[in-house]
């Protein structure tokens, strides 16, 4: 999937793609890690609520 998003934003000049993951969901953060997307920060998306209160910002130059 994130290959066809990838294929799909070159195709719309899209310069970049940032992807917004939980800390928590690591099986995610070591997929986007292998893509080649470098860690950019991280932030608390206000879903504390929900148990998720910090999330990794990634971002893959196209």
């Amino acid at each position: 999937m994130l290959a066809c998003a990838e294929q799909l934003a070159r195709a719309q000049s899209v310069r970049a793609i940032r992807l917004n993951v939980s800390d928590k969901n690591l099986p995610s953060v070591r997929l986007y890690e292998a893509c080649d997307y470098r860690y950019i920060g991280d932030a608390d998306l206000g879903l504390g609520a929900y148990g998720l209160t910090n999330f990794l910002l990634y971002e893959k130059g196209l």
